[in-house]
């Protein structure tokens, strides 16, 4: 066995097909955004994290030092690489890793480690499922800003509302070509709905209402109406992830879309909006 892995401690949880949940601990340092730093010896820092149902890992330095690490960050903060470094003894500290498996299997330290925890920020508060790619000497993974969207049990997406008006370059807005665009140098794509209950996930952050209350802004969607017929079209929403068929109440010829007031609505493509919403794929990271 290698001396950079101690132990495993797992927990009985009410995880589907029989799984529960495990803390990998290891030799090493995590390096990333922390959520949360605790004076706490090592064996509590460990429990914490397993007891607290959102938190992925743990970090233990020699002078005490607990810091518990999230999948989704908040609004306010960007999205980050998140990463563990093994070593072969104690110096830097102590690494464990929640993971979610059967409970005759442990983990192997040869493969990528997955798990699934519940996050306030995420459609329907569901669990998300999450990996953590074997590097050289450890693994990685991506913290997702703002908030999580799943659109089936292994496909979820990481989503976050850009407010133009908060970069003085930006404050007239864009057109919707232009949030594509906006949405690209972020390493994002603009969003297509998939269903209409997606808005009310961006839409109900307590920093996105406040965003909203402020300045009252729309924002850009990913699709386009056409068929336009009596004040109604078509809509096609489309991100490159999935396509969603609906229509609109509009006067307005092959509109682009948008949310305003917390529901959908049709705009002239070359309108300048005051914001986007962009995502990029939590699974495929």
């Amino acid at each position: 066995m290698s001396r950079s892995f101690i132990s495993i401690l797992f927990l009985y949880l009410p995880i589907s097909h029989g799984d529960i949940t495990k803390m990998m601990i290891m030799y090493g340092t995590l390096t990333g955004k922390s959520e949360e730093a605790v004076l706490l010896p090592k064996t509590n820092c460990t429990q914490l994290c397993l007891d607290e149902m959102e938190c992925i890992a743990a970090s233990w330095t020699t002078d005490n030092i607990c810091l518990l690490y999230k999948v989704v960050l908040a609004y306010n903060q960007s999205d980050h690489v998140i990463t563990i470094e093994q070593s072969s003894s104690d110096t830097n500290g102590i690494v464990a890793v929640k993971t979610s498996l059967s409970s005759d299997i442990c983990p192997s330290l040869e493969d990528n480690i997955y798990g699934s925890v519940p996050t306030k920020r995420m459609l329907n508060n569901r669990y998300v499922n999450y990996n953590w790619k074997k590097t050289s000497n450890g693994w990685m993974m991506k913290q997702c800003s703002a908030a999580i969207i799943s659109r089936n049990t292994t496909f979820h997406l990481c989503l976050k509302p850009y407010s133009f008006a908060r970069d003085e370059n930006l404050a007239s807005g864009l057109n919707h070509s232009e949030a594509i665009k906006f949405c690209e140098t972020k390493n994002k794509t603009l969003l297509g709905l998939d269903r209409m209950v997606e808005i009310t996930v961006p839409t109900n952050l307590p920093e996105v209402l406040e965003i909203i209350a402020n300045n009252g802004f729309v924002f850009w969607l990913g699709g386009r109406g056409s068929d336009c017929e009596n004040g109604e079209c078509k809509t096609i929403w489309t991100d490159g992830w999935s396509i969603w068929n609906s229509t609109v109440k509009t006067e307005i010829i092959n509109p682009c879309l948008a949310v305003a007031n917390r529901t959908f609505v049709a705009r002239e493509c070359n309108e300048k909006l005051e914001g986007a919403l962009c995502a990029w794929d939590f699974s495929e990271f």
